[in-house]
């Protein structure tokens, strides 16, 4: 399990755990241009997020799952799985 302080925990299987109110705050702010993508190791949609940039496709995208996200229940250390 690869750690990154206590936002971001990459396990074996490629799966992440990561930080809910930080992952929150990587959509809300850079969610259109796909960073929240990059950053949990979903390169093929992070880039197709980052091509499509100027569109709002990725805008309305990112939106849904901001609202996804809040509705997630996280562990006891506040952090949410995202499945590879």
């Amino acid at each position: 399990m690869e750690d990154f302080g206590n936002l971001l925990f990459f396990h074996e299987n490629g799966d992440a755990s990561i930080n809910k109110i930080f992952y929150l705050l990587i959509i809300f702010f850079f969610g259109s241009v796909g960073v929240h993508k990059f950053l949990v190791r979903h390169y093929l949609s992070g880039f197709l997020y980052l091509i499509f940039s100027w569109t709002f496709i990725p805008f309305i995208l990112s939106i849904i799952e901001f609202f996804i996200t809040i509705f997630k229940k996280e562990d006891n250390y506040g952090r949410i799985l995202i499945v590879r």
